[in-house]
């Protein structure tokens, strides 16, 4: 663990600052412009008052599918949330569970990702948790307010929301883009003054916003009489809503005209959201649930040894079905020897792996010294035939050199057979006991039948 430290780089878009516990996460505050990547989910229960990281943070943190658990803030400021106020921010592929906030003030902005969101980017989000706060504040999953020409895409909120003005997803959204998105859970009113807003998804969503292909499926509650509610939205002030759809039995609001309202049954049935994305994006156990997003599962491509893939060594996301094309190229003085993982032919250097419902990871395995061209090598041009002199029956000294040149050529020749099979031996070890494919050189030499 790095300890605050980090686990490497250097903080640029090419090099990210690698985050790999908690303490990693609370060094984020330190620079609030750098490229952050999560290497491993992180428990925040080490601190018992997570302070919002930035106002603002500007910077790029792709959490990498890791989850970021046990966040709890208890505070009478202005912004409760992890990351604070986002401003030219980019989050991505972000799991926030068990978060735990309570406001002990007035006017507090409390969400669970960031208070707000300005000119930012959040993709791929989960985000898990309760968010409580008084009178005259806000409490929603995302962030209280969206805007400045943010976008927001396949983010989905699980969440406890209690305030005046309180959402599952956010509260206000202007100029600004949200598609692919849910809410869902309990959202609850605190006050019975008639500023007082309760919306299943958004509580306003402002002129040049547009929401594509959302839905809330979220229950109400208040300690009194709410002014506005709403199963979807409270209001539209010349929003775009397209294909937005909410759970009309679970919420028990009528339709005002923002959102489709649809029965929990109905909810549960793909047929029910019309131009949808249920290839790449959504999918629904019919009957069963309400849409949810395809679970992006991670291919782990390793070598070892000395060689190359293509792809190159990383993780990479992928989703359940999709057929990635592997190949493994040796390095100098080194060769291919398998694939280790559920690939489809594990001895090809070019291969393919199914994604399945499981994270997957493979590793290309390279062995030293060329075995196959080394070894054959030796053994058929290294070893040569020998050919010995005839002595002379007349002359004595022909006869004597003849002799002497023979015993140096049997010199040489168990010295050559001496450094071979010493060189056997060495490859023999490094192939690690593949006796399989030594027997086969030796045919090919035909040294063995």
């Amino acid at each position: 663990m790095a300890g605050g430290s980090f686990g490497g780089g250097t903080g640029t878009e090419l090099d990210p600052y690698l985050v790999e516990d908690a303490a990693d996460f609370n060094a984020v505050r330190n620079n609030l412009t750098a490229y952050y990547k999560q290497t491993a989910d992180i428990d925040l229960s080490i601190y018992p008052n997570w302070e919002p990281i930035g106002i603002p943070f500007m910077g790029n943190y792709d959490c990498d599918n890791r989850e970021i658990n046990n966040p709890t803030i208890s505070s009478s400021e202005t912004y409760l949330s992890v990351f604070g106020v986002l401003v030219e921010a980019v989050i991505k592929n972000i799991k926030i569970k068990n978060a735990n906030i309570s406001g002990t003030g007035s006017g507090q902005l409390a969400s669970i990702l960031a208070s707000v969101m300005v000119s930012s980017i959040v993709d791929a989000c989960y985000l898990q948790g309760s968010v409580i706060v008084g009178e005259g504040s806000h409490a929603c999953g995302v962030a209280t307010t969206i805007e400045g020409g943010s976008v927001v895409s396949k983010c989905g909120t699980d969440v406890t929301v209690e305030g005046e003005t309180v959402a599952a997803f956010a509260t206000y959204i202007n100029s600004s883009t949200a598609n692919d998105c849910y809410g869902k859970g309990h959202v609850r009113g605190y006050s019975a003054t008639e500023s007082a807003l309760l919306g299943g998804m958004f509580c306003d969503v402002y002129s040049g916003s547009v929401v594509s292909r959302c839905y809330a499926a979220t229950t109400f509650a208040n300690h009194g009489e709410i002014a506005w509610l709403g199963g979807f939205a409270v209001h539209s002030y010349d929003g775009t809503i397209n294909d937005c759809y909410y759970d009309y039995d679970l919420s028990g609001q009528s339709d005002n005209g923002i959102g489709i309202p649809k029965t929990t049954v109905q909810m549960k049935q793909q047929a029910t959201f019309t131009g949808w994305d249920f290839t790449d994006i959504w999918k629904v156990d019919e009957g069963e649930s309400y849409p949810y997003f395809i679970p992006v599962i991670t291919l782990t491509i390793a070598i070892s040894g000395v060689g190359t893939t293509d792809p190159e060594v990383g993780t990479y996301s992928h989703i359940e079905g999709d057929v990635v094309e592997l190949s493994a190229t040796a390095g100098e003085e080194s060769r291919f020897v398998n694939w280790e993982g559920n690939v489809s032919n594990a001895k090809s250097a070019n291969t393919t792996i199914v994604i399945g419902t499981t994270d997957e990871t493979v590793i290309a395995v390279f062995m030293p010294g060329g075995f196959n061209a080394n070894l054959a090598g030796i053994i058929t041009k290294d070893i040569k035939p020998l050919t010995f002199k005839r002595a002379s029956h007349t002359d004595s000294k022909q006869s004597a050199d003849a002799v002497n040149d023979n015993f140096r050529q049997v010199s040489t020749y168990t010295g050559t057979v001496t450094k071979t099979l010493k060189q056997y031996n060495q490859n023999l070890g490094t192939l690690n006991g593949n006796i399989e494919e030594i027997r086969q050189i030796l045919i090919d030499a035909g040294i063995i039948v």
